[in-house]
């Protein structure tokens, strides 16, 4: 499921959902769905936003249930990869950004999701910013410090300072991924942690996010 979930850029449990999905409609267990059972399929995926099928309209509709070919697992992933920005699938424009950050960058949507998740988690006052006290506790989490040698003072110090170069006290998560990915961004197949690519990145490249 990982190594899907950075090919087709998906939430690894949305890649083990569809493969629940769509083993559940390959009846005939051959690998692959017809025409018209990945429609179905495409339906239930839909139900919630169209009750009615007649409802879903056509440009999420895969050319290849119009030309009624078989559909593979993988021809499924890539369905809710070019569909997953549709406003029609309602994906959250979170989420939306998230997976514009992995692309561009380079780097799995887990680990994206990962640093998303602990900033809200340390985001205390729910403000979408984080403070510079906020901070110190969203490093050490992501991270993984537990001596606080590893991580001294004055190097958070210095931290903050980069991060929030406007000085104004707090930044949102557009400023902080930008900064955190140039420093601490690392291969998920090397056993070597984020501690570890910052060393290898201790001169790195600003490269601020650029939205579309």
């Amino acid at each position: 499921a990982h190594a899907l979930s950075q090919r087709y850029l998906l939430p690894a449990g949305q890649v083990i959902q569809a493969w629940k999905m769509f083993k559940r409609y390959d009846v005939q267990d051959v690998g692959k769905l017809s025409a018209i059972d990945f429609q179905l399929l495409i339906r239930s995926v839909l139900r919630d936003r169209f009750p009615r099928a007649k409802d879903i309209p056509e440009e999420i509709i895969s050319q290849t249930v119009l030309k009624g070919e078989d559909v593979t697992f993988l021809g499924l992933l890539e369905w809710l990869a070019q569909n997953s920005f549709s406003k029609h699938l309602l994906v959250s424009s979170e989420q939306k950004f998230i997976r514009e950050i992995a692309r561009q960058y380079g780097v799995s949507l887990p680990e994206v999701e990962h640093v998303k998740f602990n900033f809200d988690r340390y985001d205390t006052d729910n403000s979408g910013m984080i403070s510079s006290h906020e901070f110190k506790g969203l490093m050490h989490a992501l991270l993984g410090v537990r001596d606080q040698a590893a991580l001294p003072e004055s190097r958070l110090v210095s931290f903050w300072r980069e991060v929030d170069s406007a000085g104004t006290g707090a930044v949102n998560f557009k400023e902080f991924i930008p900064w955190y990915l140039g420093y601490f961004r690392h291969d998920a197949q090397e056993a070597s942690g984020p501690v570890e690519a910052y060393y290898r990145n201790i001169r790195p490249v600003p490269f601020p996010y650029r939205s579309h």
